[in-house]
């Protein structure tokens, strides 16, 4: 699905659900969160992308998420909801990772939306009041801090001053 179908297929979802007819708009989410991860890193690899349309792509992948977990929680999957929250946070968390001006540029982006990834998880882990979702919001927990201590130490090691 090219970009301009995803972005056509986001906004039809977002009024369908807008709308109540949660089942339509689950079909539509799952493409855009198909496909989009794709046209992320196509983006992301690209020299002429510009930060503002990486940063929508990521917003939408976030938002697409988001609402994709709640239509499958509230259609009793709870797994499935976990696992779309947890691929794309897994996905902005890689991408930020990466060394380019133009990720650099979005980090802000990718940080707030990855924090916000985060507490969706968290929110929905600890709501699930069993053993092994205490247990998943602690390898998550960790999974985040161990990327934090990433992005630190590789900005760290980029601003230090190399001696020839």
């Amino acid at each position: 699905m090219e970009i301009k179908q995803c972005w056509t297929s986001y906004q039809q979802a977002e009024n369908l659900l807008k709308h109540g007819h949660w089942a339509q708009a689950r079909f539509l989410f799952e493409d855009v969160l198909h496909y989009l991860p794709e046209h992320i890193q196509t983006a992301a690899q690209n020299t002429t992308t510009k930060p503002c349309q990486m940063a929508c792509l990521i917003s939408v992948m976030r938002d697409a998420a988001i609402k994709q977990a709640e239509i499958l929680t509230s259609m009793g999957h709870p797994q499935r909801a976990f696992a779309v929250l947890n691929n794309c946070y897994a996905l902005l968390q890689f991408t930020s990772i990466e060394e380019s001006d133009l990720i650099q540029s979005v980090a802000a982006v990718l940080d707030q939306s990855s924090e916000l990834l985060l507490n969706q998880m968290t929110q929905f882990c600890l709501s699930q009041r069993q053993a092994s979702w205490q247990l998943e919001h602690e390898h998550l927990t960790k999974s985040h801090h161990y990327f934090t201590q990433l992005k630190a130490y590789r900005e760290r090691i980029s601003s230090a001053v190399m001696i020839n």
